[in-house]
C-alpha cells in the first residue's frame, strides 16, 4: 500500500512539472514573438552598444591628439585645423581596413616552414650545433686567419638566439675585410635579415644595412617585404619608409609586390605630423661629423682604404628623410601603371624630393589631385615658407612657394575624402594573392639551390682540405726518402762528401776572418793595409 502511494505521489508530481514547463515555454515563445528580446537579438543589441562606446572613445582620443598637437592654433588657423582633422582621423579610420589583421601580407607569405627546413640540411653537413660551429668560425680568424664565405654562410643560417646576434654580426664584418667577401653568399645576407627581425634588434638591422662597404648586407625582393611589413605591423612607419628607400637606392623596382609596400610605407610616414616626420638615429645613422680645423704643423699623414668621393651624386649620398622618401615616390611610381596613382605620386614626390621644376610642370597638366595629397602638400609648402624665416615674404623661393600652392588650389580634387594611402592600400590587397604566390614560389626554389650550393662548397672544402694534408704528407714522405738515399749511398759518394767538408770548413774560415776583421780598430785596420800595399811596390 506504501509503495502504491508513493508511485501515485510520483506520477502526480511529474505531470504538474511537465505541465509548468509546457507553460513556460508558451510564455516565453507568445513574449518572443511580441518583442526583441531573443538571445541573438540581445547579443546584437550588446554589440551595438559597444560599438558606440569605441567610437566614442576613438572620438575622445583623437580630440586629446588634436589638443595636445594644436592647442590655441584650433581657432587661429581654422583651414588647416580642418585639414589636419582629416589626416588624424583618417589614419585612425584608415588603420582598421588594412592594420587591423596581425600582418599586412598573409601569414604563410613568411614562408617559416619552408626556412626551418634549412636546419635539415645543416645537420646532414655534421658541423656540430650552432654554438660550436660559430665559435669554430671564430677561431679561422683568430690570429689574423680565414674563414671561407660558406662557413659564415653555415653560422649565420644556423643561429636563431637572441645572444648569437652580435657573434653573427661580427663574423660578418670579418668576412667583408678579407680576401674572401667577394665569395659572400646570397643566402647569409637573407638569413642575417631573417635573424635579427625575429630577435626584434632594429638598431642593429639597421647599421648594417645602412653601412654595406663594411657589412655587404643587400635586401632581396622577399626580405623587402617581410621587412617592410614588420615595421607596418608595428606602426612604426619611419623604419617602413627608411627600408623603402635602401630599396629604392638598390633599384630593386621589378616587383610590383615591393613597389606598392614601398608606396604604402613612404606615404604612411608623410600622412604622420610633421614632428613625427622624422628617421630616428636608431634607423638612421649618421654619417660622422666633418672633423676640425687643423694647422698644416699639426697636420699627419695616414693610410686610408679608401676616400670618400667629393661629388654629391643624389643617390646613395642622400641623408635627409624627405629627399629620400620624395626620391623613393618618385622612382616607385614609373613602374606603376595607374594614371591617377601616378600623378599624386609624382607631384607629393616632386616636393619632398625639392624637384620644383618637375612638381610646376606636373601641376600644369592639372591632374585630379587626392584630398589628403593636397593637404600633405600644403603642409609642406607652408613649412617651407616658415622655413625661410621672416623679411623673406618678396624672396624667390618665397614666391617660387605660393606659385605652387596657387597651382595646387586650382587642381581639381577627387570627391574621395580617404587617405591616399588607402588607395594605395587597395591596389595593394587587390594584387597582393597572386604577387604573394609568385613570389613566394620564387623564394621556395631559392632556399633549395641555396641549401645545395652550400653542400657542394661544403664538400668541395673538405676536399680541398684533405688534399692539402695529402700533399703535407706526400713532402713529408719525400724528405725522409731522400734522407734515406743519403745513408745508404754514403760510402758510393764518399769523395762528394769529402769535397762538400772542405768547401764548408773554407766557408767557415772566410766567415771567421771577415768576423775578425770587423772586430779590428780603425788604427789596426790602417796599418794592415799599410803593409799590404808596401810589400805590393816592394814587389813591383
Amino acid at each position: 500500500m506504501v509503495k502504491q502511494k508513493r508511485r501515485k505521489l510520483n506520477l502526480k508530481t511529474t505531470i504538474n512539472t511537465k505541465s509548468r514547463c509546457r507553460e513556460y515555454r508558451t510564455h516565453a515563445r507568445s513574449k518572443a514573438n511580441n518583442s526583441p528580446s531573443k538571445i541573438s537579438d540581445r547579443i546584437h543589441y550588446h554589440e551595438i552598444q559597444r560599438n558606440r562606446l569605441k567610437s566614442l572613445q576613438q572620438a575622445i582620443n583623437v580630440l586629446r591628439s588634436l589638443c595636445y598637437v594644436f592647442g590655441d592654433r584650433m581657432l587661429e588657423n581654422p583651414m588647416m585645423f580642418v585639414s589636419r582633422v582629416g589626416t588624424i582621423v583618417g589614419c585612425r579610420l584608415s588603420a582598421r581596413t588594412l592594420t587591423s589583421r596581425r600582418y599586412l601580407l598573409s601569414k604563410s607569405f613568411q614562408l617559416n616552414q619552408e626556412w626551418s627546413q634549412r636546419q635539415e640540411a645543416l645537420k646532414k653537413l655534421a658541423l656540430g650545433g650552432d654554438y660550436e660551429w660559430i665559435a669554430t668560425v671564430q677561431k679561422k680568424f683568430i690570429g689574423g686567419g680565414l674563414a671561407s664565405a660558406v662557413d659564415v654562410d653555415a653560422a649565420a643560417c644556423g643561429a636563431e638566439e637572441q645572444d648569437q646576434v652580435d657573434d653573427i654580426v661580427d663574423l660578418i664584418y670579418k668576412l667583408r675585410h678579407t680576401e674572401n667577401a667577394a665569395d659572400q653568399l646570397e643566402s647569409t645576407e637573407y638569413a642575417v635579415v631573417r635573424m635579427l627581425l625575429k630577435n626584434n634588434a632594429v638598431t642593429k638591422l639597421f647599421d648594417v644595412l645602412s653601412d654595406p662597404i663594411n657589412y655587404g648586407i643587400f635586401l632581396n625582393e622577399h626580405s623587402a617585404c617581410l621587412t617592410m611589413d614588420y615595421f607596418i605591423t608595428k606602426e612604426n612607419f619611419a623604419a617602413a619608409a627608411k627600408v623603402a628607400s635602401l630599396v629604392m637606392q638598390q633599384e630593386m623596382l621589378d616587383n610590383h609586390l615591393v613597389n606598392l609596400l614601398s608606396l604604402y610605407s613612404c606615404l604612411r610616414w608623410l600622412e604622420l605630423p610633421a614632428e613625427q616626420r622624422v628617421f630616428g638615429a636608431d634607423i638612421h645613422p649618421q654619417p660622422d661629423a666633418e672633423e676640425e680645423e687643423i694647422s698644416e704643423d699639426d697636420q699627419k699623414t695616414f693610410k686610408f682604404p679608401y676616400l670618400k668621393n667629393e661629388h654629391f651624386d643624389h643617390h646613395f649620398d642622400l641623408v635627409e628623410p624627405n629627399l629620400l622618401v620624395g626620391k623613393t615616390l618618385l622612382w616607385t611610381s614609373e613602374h606603376l601603371s595607374e594614371a591617377t596613382l601616378v600623378e599624386n605620386l609624382r607631384v607629393i614626390g616632386a616636393l619632398f624630393y625639392n624637384q620644383l621644376d618637375l612638381l610646376e610642370s606636373q601641376l600644369e597638366k592639372n591632374p585630379t589631385i587626392e584630398k589628403s595629397v593636397a593637404s600633405i602638400c600644403n603642409e609642406r609648402i607652408d613649412q617651407l615658407l616658415t622655413g625661410l624665416g621672416e623679411g623673406q615674404e618678396e624672396s624667390p623661393e618665397a614666391l617660387r612657394y605660393g606659385k605652387l600652392k596657387e597651382l595646387l588650389e586650382k587642381s581639381p580634387k577627387s570627391e574621395s575624402s580617404e587617405l591616399f594611402s588607402s588607395v594605395v592600400g587597395q591596389s595593394l590587397d587587390s594584387i597582393r594573392e597572386v604577387e604573394e604566390k609568385k613570389l613566394a614560389t620564387s623564394q621556395t626554389s631559392l632556399f633549395k639551390q641555396w641549401n645545395d650550393r652550400r653542400q657542394s662548397l661544403i664538400e668541395a672544402q673538405a676536399q680541398k682540405v684533405a688534399l692539402r694534408i695529402r700533399l703535407e704528407e706526400i713532402a713529408g714522405e719525400r724528405i725522409e726518402a731522400e734522407t734515406e738515399k743519403e745513408r745508404l749511398t754514403f760510402f758510393e759518394n764518399r769523395e762528394m762528401w769529402l769535397d762538400k767538408a772542405y768547401d764548408r770548413d773554407r766557408l767557415f774560415e772566410e766567415l771567421k776572418v771577415d768576423v775578425e776583421a770587423s772586430q779590428q780598430t780603425e788604427q789596426q785596420y790602417s796599418v794592415e793595409m799599410f803593409e799590404k800595399a808596401r810589400k805590393y811596390v816592394e814587389k813591383a
